[in-house]
């Protein structure tokens, strides 16, 4: 059984921008870790699937996983697990061994070199290696050759997301020319188009994560000048009782020893909301533009029953 508060999805400073922001092919989803980044991420894209875009949801590594969310092996050739909906890890080797094979003649006669672990070795120590060739696969995904309409990147945590914004930027001021420098300015225009790129901040109402968040955010707006026009605080609780209610049930408690667990969990849960309404204030009261997505509970651990709650709640707030 789910417990929702459809009617408590909250957002301000959202809705000018809501035209452009669902416009946008590429929407890189972040935040501190542990805030239920990939199921937003994963939401997105199942959101934007089910509206008939052709969708794909990607992140970088590696290191071969299972999607927390689909339980499918990730592969660096996107897959289609659903109507519309597609899964791809970028690997920055596999990225060169593929720009090998288009560029060069008898490009086979190369790549037993990229195989060898002394070469690897070599290549995940260059600085910046692994996150422009990366960046560099994200672009040709949301170029216009790409056969996908929407491009959802779950990227990594605040801390290295904030790395992978720079790494454009230092190279272009660190090269001159060469195919490396044209890689990197071709990365700033995909990042900082404003109408084709957006970063979605995810984040929990808690004193770390909001402060995480808004950081990240001014970031994004004065630093790497990528569009942030969606600050998603996740599993908000709002208050569900008034000052007069809980000393209803507290009377009630004293009068009827069996009702003192009522009044327990109803106490506990209005902290909680007061905790997180305090914190949703503050990053309002930076102007930042915030919406909610609800806790949501259900019997199962089934994370994509999860994930088709969480779309629900995308379409209420959007409304």
């Amino acid at each position: 059984m789910h417990r929702l508060v459809i009617d408590n999805d909250y957002h301000c400073g959202v809705n000018s921008q809501l035209t452009v922001y669902m416009n946008r092919k590429l929407q890189i989803v972040s935040g501190k870790g542990g805030v239920g980044k990939s199921m937003v991420a994963a939401a997105l894209a199942q959101k934007q699937a089910a509206q008939g875009y052709n969708t794909l949801l990607v992140s970088f590594g590696q290191v071969q996983f299972k999607h927390p969310v689909y339980n499918k092996e990730l592969s660096y050739e996107p897959q289609c697990i659903k109507e519309n909906l597609h899964l791809a890890q970028v690997d920055a080797r596999l990225v060169l061994k593929e720009y090998i094979r288009r560029k060069m003649v008898l490009s086979f006669l190369y790549q037993p070199v990229f195989d060898n672990a002394a070469v690897i070795k070599l290549l995940d120590a260059l600085p910046l290696f692994n996150e422009l060739l990366s960046l560099g696969k994200l672009c040709d995904l949301v170029g216009e050759k790409s056969p996908f309409e929407r491009v959802v990147f779950d990227a990594p945590a605040t801390g290295h997301v904030k790395i992978l914004f720079n790494v454009p930027e230092v190279a272009s001021k660190t090269l001159v020319a060469g195919p490396i420098y044209s890689n990197a300015l071709k990365i700033l225009d995909m990042l900082r188009n404003i109408q084709t790129t957006e970063l979605v901040i995810v984040t929990l109402a808690e004193e770390a994560p909001t402060r995480e968040a808004y950081e990240l955010f001014l970031f994004a707006k004065e630093t790497a000048q990528v569009a942030c026009d969606r600050l998603i605080v996740n599993r908000f609780t709002p208050a569900r009782f008034t000052d007069q209610e809980l000393q209803n049930l507290e009377q009630w408690a004293r009068a009827d020893q069996a009702a003192a667990p009522f009044y327990d969990a109803a106490r506990y849960e209005t902290s909680i909301a007061r905790s997180q309404a305090t914190q949703l204030e503050w990053l309002c009261s930076k102007q930042l533009p915030v919406m909610t997505l609800p806790e949501i509970t259900t019997e199962s651990d089934d994370r994509q029953e999860l994930v088709y709650e969480l779309v629900q709640h995308l379409d209420l707030a959007h409304e």
